[in-house]
């Protein structure tokens, strides 16, 4: 049985480790603050795909005002995901970390 825990402890042990660096490789074009040179260099495209469409100006008009909800919700949503991962690190850096979920909505599979 502590052969179990220990194996448990040691491939979420690795899984922190590895997850951070996967997700620095799976950016486009890599690394932090690269985020907006990507969007920045693909907004061009974005234009010339608009321009294509024949949109009247009031649907170019709405078509804007999504782009920028939808920016201010990513930015909302990027921010919960980092203090998320910042509380699964420390979560894994206690010496006697809580297994129970405290939320009803995450399943503990054994």
């Amino acid at each position: 049985m502590m052969m179990k825990s220990m194996m448990k402890s040691f491939v979420i042990g690795g899984m922190l480790l590895v997850m951070p660096v996967t997700g620095l490789l799976a950016r486009p074009h890599g690394g932090p603050g690269m985020q907006d040179s990507y969007s920045r260099m693909d907004r061009p495209r974005a234009e010339r795909m608009i321009d294509n469409l024949s949109l009247t100006p009031d649907q170019r008009e709405a078509l804007q005002q999504h782009r920028l909800e939808q920016r201010k919700t990513m930015i909302n949503l990027r921010s919960k995901l980092a203090l998320l991962r910042t509380d699964l690190a420390e979560a894994a850096l206690k010496d006697k970390p809580n297994m129970r979920p405290d939320r009803p909505d995450c399943r503990q599979d054994r």
